[in-house]
């Protein structure tokens, strides 16, 4: 006598959607748990590298030209503008938005400095350590090792180490200096994506 045909519909957004075909069994199986930590590092192993966009050739640095800028409708020119007055009673009305102005002028201009494009680069530099950190971290998943959650700070402990002692710190780095530590990150990137599997991650990162 033929076997009756069951048919289990699981919903493609269940954790038990990977349990189809033979494997659906298992779900009648006393005892067994589903690991959410498990499946989440399965979609890790089997996610590719197509998403992964390289670092740019470059760090870029966003420069505000205030000429362009109508001073006299940013918020706080209204307040400035007050504030002169009051500090140079008897001027006139021109003189005073003229002054109001200059002084708005100045104040947005700073991000212009020297001070505003380290910062810029610093952050870049940062998050360049942060992003091979993760393409590390899915390289090694990639191999079925269970990476703990603690790793990728270690992995980015490691880099900063290792950068720390042949550029110095980040946050006492000039320009230039950042530009060389940004460099060399862009080359372990590359070398870590020019090969397969864990051939391109140093042995010090592993």
């Amino acid at each position: 006598m033929p076997q009756p045909t069951c048919h289990v519909n699981v919903d493609t957004a269940s954790p038990m959607a990977e349990y189809v075909g033979p494997r659906v069994m298992e779900l009648f199986d006393e005892g067994v748990e589903i690991d959410e930590d498990e499946k989440q590092e399965r979609g890790d192993r089997e996610r590719s590298e197509d998403d992964y966009e390289p670092l740019p050739d470059r760090m870029s640095v966003v420069i505000v030209d205030v000429r362009l800028t109508d001073i006299r409708e940013e918020p706080m020119y209204k307040g400035v503008l007050e504030k002169v007055e009051r500090k140079l009673p008897g001027i006139t009305e021109e003189m005073a938005a003229k002054a109001a102005e200059d002084a708005v002028r100045e104040y947005l201009s700073r991000g212009n400095n020297e001070t505003s494009v380290i910062a810029q680069k610093q952050q870049q530099v940062n998050a360049a350590v942060t992003k091979i950190a993760g393409l590390i971290v899915r390289r090694i998943s990639a191999t079925g090792v269970r990476v703990e959650k603690t790793f990728v700070g270690d992995v980015k402990r490691r880099i900063n180490q290792k950068k720390k002692a042949l550029f110095g710190s980040v946050d006492a780095a000039t320009p230039d200096n950042l530009e060389k530590q940004y460099q060399w990150l862009r080359d372990l990137e590359k070398q870590i994506l020019l090969e397969h599997a864990l051939k391109g991650v140093p042995q010090w990162l592993r």
